[in-house]
């Protein structure tokens, strides 16, 4: 049962006070049927105790000093180690606590099944940037958020089609090379002896399956 619940304790001292909190005043509470030992219980409250007090001095602004948040530091490795010992040995998988008493505790089942990515629906905007020798650097949005430059979450990379020269191509079939762009800003570089030649694009989304989203409009640039 175990494998299949995840927790974590916290490392942060004001969220790991909190936590401390309810994982002592729950097991101090249900002791007795979720069948723990007197001497754990009893060290927690030994353990809560002193981390309360070493808590309290370093968080008030009137005792609060670097000696003082250090003391307390120290503290939450020793008590830290205490508790992620009980949370693992004894409450994730004691079938006798409750599913309301492990929420409140942080635990939470392991999800079985990963969101799939879905089939892109939306189109690249495609900008082609020929200022730079021999290159074109390509720059795009989703056509469903124009004031950004990231991917859709649906899409794994932009997949762009391109023939160099002669007319346009009347639809992707009729270009004859390809190039995967993860991020905007990358670039394609040409030999010398395509300067001068019109290169003409098309792009789509792709995403961690393979699946393919809609075609762009062509674009096109010169090769300088």
């Amino acid at each position: 049962m175990y494998t299949e619940l995840l927790y974590k304790i916290p490392s942060n001292p004001v969220v790991f006070d909190g936590f401390q909190s309810v994982l002592v005043t729950r097991c101090v509470a249900n002791a007795a049927d979720w069948n723990l030992p007197p001497a754990l219980v009893a060290d927690m409250v030994a353990n809560k105790k002193e981390w309360d007090a070493a808590y309290d001095i370093a968080a008030n602004r009137k005792t609060s000093s670097p000696a003082a948040t250090a003391a307390r530091n120290a503290l939450l490795l020793v008590y830290r180690s205490l508790v992620d010992k009980v949370m693992h040995d004894y409450i994730v998988g004691n079938e006798s606590v409750s599913e309301q008493d492990k929420t409140a505790m942080g635990i939470h089942a392991r999800s079985r099944t990963r969101s799939l990515p879905s089939e892109p629906s939306t189109v690249p905007v495609l900008l082609v940037d020929n200022r730079f020798v021999s290159a074109h650097r390509f720059r795009f949005h989703d056509s469903a958020t124009p004031h950004s430059r990231k991917r859709p979450d649906s899409a794994a990379y932009c997949e762009i089609w391109y023939r160099i020269d002669g007319p346009p191509p009347s639809d992707p079939s009729e270009t004859k090379s390809r190039v995967s762009v993860t991020r905007s800003g990358q670039n394609i570089t040409y030999d010398n002896a395509y300067k001068g030649k019109y290169v003409y694009y098309y792009a789509r989304w792709v995403n961690r399956k393979g699946e393919l989203g809609p075609w762009s409009d062509m674009v096109g640039a010169l090769v300088i």
